[in-house]
């Protein structure tokens, strides 16, 4: 039996020599390949070519029917002067719509203890717009057309771009060339060269530019007021790329 098994055990180290491959005679050994992987970022601005603006109609009224009426009336004055405003490719559309009551909070005493309750007040109707501008260059005109036709709030613009993809496409590509750089740069550092690129990985980014503006109507007397002025200013387009490089004496 011990022989047996000397036997088998003598078998299987044949076997497992004879599926190690050795390099034939005069064949050089290779060694294994040298990487460099490397993070970089790439970044490119572009003006807007889209503004978003957000113009509310708020009425109140002791009676609903009062308070509807009257934000009914507003909002039509606001859709005429729009509608005069506007060009082909830009529009306005509403996006929220409510009427609620406003309550009272008021405290009494009965049975010598206080009691706090809740009675309607009034009536609130609240009409909310948004507005999508092309030409960006009268954001302000709209901005007062909006509020001098019955808007009670104007907020926005925020921007955003239809060649959005586009933008981003040049970033990761310019992400990707600073990051060729830099591994070119350690290579050389230690007598190598960059042979290829082995792998490579994106992440985006992009957010779209809020200016801020948040203009409430002011019943004030005297000569009109200028127009407003609003600043547009540029959407940064951002890539970050992980890439790995081969690299050779």
């Amino acid at each position: 039996m011990v022989k047996w098994r000397n036997l088998q055990a003598w078998m299987w180290s044949l076997a497992l020599a004879a599926a190690v491959v050795f390099p034939a005679a005069g064949e050089e050994i290779k060694a294994p390949e040298a990487v460099i992987e490397v993070e970089a970022e790439g970044e490119v601005l572009a003006k807007p070519d889209l503004a978003v603006l957000t113009a509310a109609i708020e009425s109140q009224a002791l009676q609903v029917e009062e308070a509807r009426a009257a934000n009914a009336r507003a909002s039509e004055a606001l859709l005429k002067t729009m509608k005069n405003l506007l060009k082909e490719d830009e529009k306005i559309q509403s996006v929220s719509y409510r009427v609620q009551p406003i309550y009272q909070h008021k405290e009494k005493v009965q049975g010598g203890q206080k009691i706090r309750t809740e009675e309607i007040a009034g009536y609130k109707a609240l009409h909310v717009f948004r507005i999508e501008l092309r030409d960006l260059s009268r954001i302000g005109q709209v901005v007062d057309g909006a509020l001098k036709s019955g808007a009670n709030r104007v907020q926005g613009p925020y921007y955003e771009h239809s060649q959005k993809e586009q933008w981003q496409q040049q970033a990761a590509v310019l992400a990707l060339t600073r990051a060729r750089n830099l591994a070119e740069a350690l290579a050389q550092s230690a007598n190598l060269k960059v042979k290829r690129l082995r792998k490579a990985s994106t992440a985006p980014s992009y957010r779209p530019l809020r200016a801020g503006l948040m203009a409430e109507r002011a019943m004030a007397p005297g000569a009109a007021a200028p127009e407003t002025p609003i600043e547009v200013g540029e959407e940064k387009f951002q890539a970050r790329v992980t890439a790995a490089f081969e690299v050779a004496p």
